[in-house]
């Protein structure tokens, strides 16, 4: 058999009922086990079969048949701002592990809230997504969006009744966090904020700003890109002024940005956390090891992905719909980065 117009020979496809033929069962079990609904219904041996059959002869699911037959493409569209950042990684192993082999994730790293961002949903949307998981986005970028599918917003407290919220306390973990360098008497607070126009990051500034004020400690805001060499040149820059005015605490809107911080204040000589104390946000994998150890508000990000995509899941097949808001607890983490003020 040959392709009609160049004469090569033609790249046969392998169909189900190849691979059912190759397992030793029908097409209809083929279909249950690479489609993710095995479970009760074929067994495990079989599965593992088909499984095998199908890798052996090159088979994939032909997602435009399966979406004309059953009304779903079996696509989830994720959209994040910074791949890059492993707190977006930590989520994103919520989402693949709350939708399972069902599913699969379309991941579009974008920066949310700017006009690309619509271009690039908009391309989503036209490959036939069955739902859509936004994370952070800007308050501006969702007004009008009207997807005609599911849509779960993570990590975006804005008010809006169209979409279901999964979000964290940020309050509450700005606050904590707040309470713990007063405590240790710091009066005098460097914030290093996040240039984004996500909503997240001012509610966790504000909060924190808010706690600082009542027991009358002062916050002095400078803002960098969430990127470590932003953070650490801007903190090798700023040192000897912070220090001349007082300032005994760095609180960082991310962990990555206490990373840059920290590097800086090794490379200056000012020793942490005897001479200055520095907090992050988001409490990410390496916050633990690095030395000093950050003191960091813990926002469990796998936890947020998986509660999202069980939520947006939900709703796809039909057994919920998504009219209301979910809060995940926060934690403060104190550990050797802060201590008491000294001076």
């Amino acid at each position: 058999m040959t392709d009609r117009e160049t004469g090569a020979p033609a790249i046969k496809r392998a169909t189900a009922a190849d691979v059912g033929r190759a397992a030793g069962v029908s097409a209809a079990t083929v279909s249950l086990v690479l489609n993710g609904k095995a479970e009760g219904r074929v067994t495990a041996a079989t599965s593992r079969r088909v499984h095998a059959a199908a890798e052996r002869l090159g088979y994939r699911i032909d997602r435009r048949g399966q979406s004309l037959a059953t009304g779903r493409s079996g696509l989830i569209g994720f959209v994040a701002p910074d791949t890059a950042n492993p707190f977006f990684g930590s989520v994103q192993m919520g989402v693949l592990h709350a939708l399972g082999s069902s599913y699969q994730v379309l991941l579009m790293a974008t920066d949310v809230g700017q006009s690309v961002a619509r271009k690039n949903v908009e391309e989503l949307l036209s490959l036939g997504v069955d739902g859509m998981i936004l994370f952070a986005v800007d308050p501006k970028f969702v007004a009008d969006l009207h997807p005609g599918v599911p849509v779960v917003l993570l990590d975006s407290p804005i008010e809006t009744d169209e979409f279901v919220r999964v979000n964290f306390d940020l309050v509450a973990g700005a606050t904590a966090l707040a309470e713990h360098l007063v405590d240790f008497g710091h009066r005098e607070i460097v914030y290093l904020e996040a240039s984004t126009a996500s909503r997240t990051f001012a509610v966790r500034k504000e909060a924190f700003r808010r706690a600082l004020r009542r027991a009358g400690a002062n916050i002095t805001s400078v803002t960098t890109r969430i990127d470590v060499d932003e953070a650490r040149e801007t903190t090798l820059k700023r040192w000897e002024n912070w220090r001349a005015d007082g300032i005994t605490a760095i609180t960082c809107a991310t962990d990555f940005q206490a990373y840059g911080v920290l590097s800086a204040l090794h490379e200056i000589g000012a020793a942490v956390p005897e001479e200055v104390s520095v907090t992050g946000f988001d409490d990410l994998v390496l916050s633990p090891v690095i030395h000093p150890s950050l003191t960091s508000v813990r926002l469990p990000a796998e936890e947020m992905g998986t509660k999202g995509a069980t939520l947006l899941r939900a709703a796809v097949e039909g057994h919920a719909d998504l009219a209301h808001v979910e809060t995940i607890a926060t934690t403060l983490v104190v550990r050797n980065s802060t201590a008491a003020a000294a001076r």
